[in-house]
């Protein structure tokens, strides 16, 4: 009887990495960090519908936004100009790319962006616990007078959870007609309205797992991030061009080295008869070679070291 009414042990769940953005629902922190390569598989999926791509150019110059079929191949759906922000209709599992728009330049075509558009999924982040205000408001039914940007969620979560939307200040449910709560692995879909936040919480005790804005896709310039890859490339070429200066010196002093020995041992060979030639100075031509060598040697030994 007593092992009947003793309340189970539930192994703690283990807590997922989670960007900023999924505690503070803060606009922008989405935002593109320049990749320097694509490597998403684009997989359209058709039966899930579409889903709204807001694209917010911050970049100093013109971006081009491309779609990505299954065979890989980019199909161009457009420009966004500078400090322009435009909607693209995307499908889910699709890959959705920006290119910049510099001709000429080094950074043409350069990749701004890869997103892979696809569901909401919905887990626990070590989150601040705000206090829960309910708005004390019936469910909304409609009629929507905001244009329509739809969202999928998926409970990741082992248990079951609410769906709220925030308001800055009060929460409204909105997974009203799940009853018990999300189970896991169900998906639930909203027509809500770019910059809704909502919040997920516990359907058995009501503290908070996550919240999640539609936030725009925000393309940066990558100005940082060139000019650190510049500088890299800049360290890379003084390091060689010292290394090769250092090997040009000890080949030098090599040469001056080997030079010396052979004027010495020139100079200490015996003249023979048949090597020597009296000149109108009365040098031989021995001497003279030596003499000869020895000015080059000291030319020679006399060149500055390049730095």
């Amino acid at each position: 009887m007593l092992a009947a009414l003793t309340t189970p042990i539930l192994a703690p769940v283990k807590l997922a990495a989670c960007s900023p953005s999924a505690c503070s629902g803060l606009l922008g922190l989405g935002a593109s960090s320049c990749p320097g390569a694509a490597s998403l598989e684009s997989k359209p999926l058709f039966p899930m519908g579409t889903k709204n791509l807001w694209v917010r150019n911050a970049a100093r110059w013109p971006a081009e936004i491309l779609s990505v079929t299954g065979e890989g191949e980019e199909v161009s759906q457009g420009f966004v100009a500078p400090d322009v922000r435009l909607p693209f209709e995307a499908l889910h599992g699709e890959v959705w790319r920006a290119r910049a728009v510099r001709p000429g330049h080094v950074g043409d075509r350069r990749l701004m962006l890869e997103e892979k558009v696809g569901v909401v999924p919905l887990r626990e982040c070590e989150c601040p616990q705000p206090a829960f205000v309910d708005c004390q408001k019936p469910p909304y039914m409609g009629p929507r007078w905001t244009p329509d940007d739809p969202v999928v969620f998926r409970n990741d979560h082992p248990t079951p959870v609410d769906l709220f939307w925030f308001n800055g200040t009060c929460e409204e449910i909105v997974s009203w007609n799940e009853i018990g709560g999300l189970m896991p692995q169900r998906l639930k879909r909203f027509k809500s309205t770019q910059g809704h936040t909502f919040r997920v919480r516990s359907a058995a005790d009501g503290h908070m797992l996550m919240q999640h804005t539609l936030d725009d896709l925000v393309l940066r310039g990558c100005d940082d991030e060139e000019t650190a890859r510049e500088r890299e490339q800049l360290d890379a070429l003084r390091l060689r061009a010292a290394s090769l200066a250092h090997e040009r010196d000890q080949l030098r002093d090599s040469l001056a080295e080997r030079l010396n020995r052979l004027i010495l041992a020139l100079q200490a060979a015996p003249a023979n008869s048949s090597s020597v030639a009296v000149g109108a100075t009365g040098a031989t031509a021995l001497e003279a070679s030596a003499a000869k060598s020895s000015v080059l040697s000291a030319g020679l030994l006399a060149l500055p070291k390049a730095r």
